[in-house]
């Protein structure tokens, strides 16, 4: 169960917004650590624009009753140093508007921000994860539909349905993302009534 408030919530504060870089250490092996900035917090949620070295990785979304460590010391004012005169930090100034009050709230308003989205649910205790990728259809109390595109960017004939409670990450505008949805084809499942509707 995800804690309603996190004792996180306080040490990750005063670096909301401070454009200093952090490194979060999570509980979740598939994806231990997330290295960015903090651009956007509430007692239960987290949202970073993250980097993979030199290469800017859009915004993840997270719990920070997920967090274990934070580390912010002198490593990360070098990255800072490096980066700011590489100019690459101008995702800081163009950040998604993201309901962050819960988990349905970051989900629905980030289909407004992006068509794309990559949702995540790990394991604790694994290496393991579920892997969406595509569009969100709807969040329905404890159920999210989403449609996702395959290996081959194929849309699959169904919509999946999530467990909400399951969604552990979620990711906007990587550079995975954005590259793989340009060659994906033909039309999500939940758009294929209306589009075979229109053909006739």
């Amino acid at each position: 169960m995800i804690a309603a408030y996190s004792p996180r919530y306080e040490d990750l504060q005063p670096h909301l917004n401070s454009r200093q870089k952090i490194r979060i250490e999570r509980r979740r092996p598939a994806n231990p650590h997330l290295n960015g900035y903090l651009v956007g917090l509430s007692p239960r949620l987290g949202m970073m624009h993250c980097f993979d070295d030199f290469q800017p990785d859009g915004y993840t979304i997270f719990y920070l009753d997920d967090v274990e460590d934070i580390r912010s010391n002198e490593y990360e004012r070098h990255w800072d140093h490096m980066l700011a005169a590489e100019g690459l930090l101008q995702g800081l100034d163009t950040v998604p508007n993201v309901n962050l009050r819960s988990m349905a709230t970051a989900l629905t308003s980030s289909t407004q921000a992006v068509d794309m989205l990559v949702v995540e649910c790990e394991d604790f205790d694994r290496d393991f994860q579920d892997f969406y990728i595509g569009k969100l259809v709807s969040v329905e109390g404890k159920v999210v539909e989403f449609d996702n595109f395959d290996a081959l960017g194929s849309w699959y004939e169904k919509t999946h349905r999530i467990e909400l409670n399951e969604i552990t990450l979620v990711q906007l505008e990587t550079d995975y993302l954005k590259r793989f949805s340009r060659y994906v084809t033909g039309v999500p499942a939940s758009q294929r009534d209306t589009a075979s509707q229109s053909n006739q």
